[in-house]
């Protein structure tokens, strides 16, 4: 059996661009900082709930589940169900935050990083969105793997830009992330392949992939990973419709280009790396694009660590971006896609500089 093929069965990948389980190889990285960032999580809860009674009490629902049941239409009221009970009080807690510390007031690339901060120390968890029989928009803010940790930093991200703090507009920018043209439509409307999710998102002006301006190459493989090995997929054992259709979607995907930076050449990009930026471990591994997920972390001296959901068990950050890629098994390098803040241009305008400019595109 190939390492590939090994690697895989080991973690029965729920979805084509999850990280194949652990290998004992990039763990130490993470192991080291979850203490120092186990205490920041709670300076960051301490400090918030301080800054939370000066938050103005006009901003944000006080009983959101009396609109749900008395004034939420039902298509909201179907995106609400999508929201996990258990994550509503973290959900209201990082609202509030964001009230209290005016976060829409920071920079996109700082607001998501703010998100995803708060998000330190959860649980990690994969096969969340592979429960149901049928496919449905699933929300979670206590469990995650590595591209749910993304989409939900992101989602909380899009409604704080535009000052909106509702649940629903929550589970909607989750939804407009994660499937295809953000429509639910059964399982093959999931984008299932990481590079797919970037370049759908770009198509809808959501992020903006950067790869090439970050002196990237391009990665040119053909994506049959799932339809290759669908034994390890529960919903695609069970169903030759699934089959057939992600043998399609693979297909239509396989003619995208996207660039990625080399494992050597990440730190050079550092200074034109934003905080919050989005970041996968592109891999060698035959039919597949990425192993892994996260968010480029700035830290306070302009270093860049990743902020992600690892197999460990919790949100972590690694502490440098370059070492922490070097030492997953079988990676290459790194895609890289910036989120765009609402209602901004997905792209910058010619006579802008992008290396060192700040630009928030």
């Amino acid at each position: 059996m190939n390492s590939a093929i090994a690697l895989a069965l080991i973690s029965l990948l729920p979805i084509a661009n999850l990280v194949p389980s652990q290998t004992g190889l990039g763990l130490a990285d993470d192991l080291q900082y979850v203490a120092q960032y186990d205490q920041y999580a709670a300076s960051f809860t301490h400090s918030s709930k301080q800054s939370i009674a000066t938050a103005p009490q006009t901003k944000i629902i006080d009983d959101p589940e009396s609109v749900t049941l008395t004034q939420a239409p039902t298509s909201d009221r179907k995106l609400l169900a999508a929201l996990d009970p258990a994550s509503d009080p973290k959900f209201q807690q990082i609202m509030q935050v964001a009230i209290a510390q005016e976060l829409h007031q920071q920079s996109y690339g700082e607001m998501v990083q703010s998100m995803a901060a708060q998000l330190i120390g959860s649980g990690y968890r994969e096969g969340l969105l592979d429960r149901s029989p049928q496919e449905k928009l699933v929300v979670s803010l206590t469990q995650f793997d590595c591209v749910l940790l993304v989409e939900i930093a992101l989602a909380l991200a899009m409604g704080v830009a535009v000052e909106d703090y509702t649940p629903t507009t929550l589970a909607k920018n989750v939804q407009s992330l994660r499937y295809s043209d953000g429509e639910v439509n059964g399982y093959c409307s999931r984008l299932h392949y990481f590079s797919d999710w970037i370049n759908d998102n770009q198509k809808r002006g959501q992020v903006v992939e950067i790869g090439d301006r970050l002196g990237g190459l391009p990665l040119n493989k053909p994506l049959r990973f799932m339809s290759n090995h669908w034994q390890l997929y529960p919903k695609l054992i069970g169903s030759k419709a699934n089959r057939d259709c992600i043998t399609a979607m693979e297909k239509g995907i396989n003619t995208q280009q996207i660039s990625y930076v080399p494992t050597d050449k990440i730190r050079a990009a550092y200074g034109q790396l934003q905080p919050g930026d989005i970041i996968a471990i592109a891999t060698e591994i035959e039919g597949l694009d990425v192993t892994h997920t996260g968010l480029a972390y700035r830290h306070s001296d302009g270093n860049f660590g990743l902020i992600h959901a690892s197999p460990v068990g919790r949100v972590v950050v690694s502490h440098d971006l370059q070492a922490y890629i070097a030492r997953q098994p079988q990676a290459i390098g790194i895609l890289v896609a910036r989120p765009i803040s609402p209602g901004r241009s997905a792209q910058p305008q010619p006579d802008q500089e992008f290396a060192g400019s700040g630009v928030q595109f």
